[in-house]
């Protein structure tokens, strides 16, 4: 990720992550998005004077949000949700099951009253 360019021949590359005013030094990906208030992107000399030479590559500041004094409390709900193709629990039991094993649980659950798909 390049916001300004390079500050340095061997100095690091990426931007300045600042997150609530801190520096970030994790992976962007991992600050979740849900969470997130604004982002400020800076690339001029403003960044260099508020947060120093670090700066010269750019600075992200990420400002998540927070409680406020005074108001009502808010909840909020995310979810995800992940639909596969219902398993065949008999296909399982060939590719990690022996010959012998595989015939023994089959002679079970026909015992049993269960029904054999081949």
């Amino acid at each position: 990720m390049s916001i300004r360019g390079l500050s340095t021949i061997d100095g690091p590359v990426n931007p300045l992550i600042i997150l609530d005013d801190f520096p970030y030094e994790g992976d962007i990906n991992n600050i979740n998005p849900d969470e997130v208030e604004s982002i400020s992107i800076l690339k001029d000399a403003a960044a260099a004077s508020i947060w120093g030479a670090r700066a010269g590559n750019g600075v992200i500041v990420i400002t998540t949000k927070k409680g406020k004094l005074n108001q009502p409390l808010k909840v909020s709900f995310n979810s995800n949700v992940l639909v596969t193709e219902k398993q065949d629990p008999h296909s399982l039991l060939r590719t990690q099951m022996s010959t012998s094993d595989y015939i023994e649980i089959e002679r079970l659950l026909f015992s049993k009253g269960f029904l054999i798909r081949l």
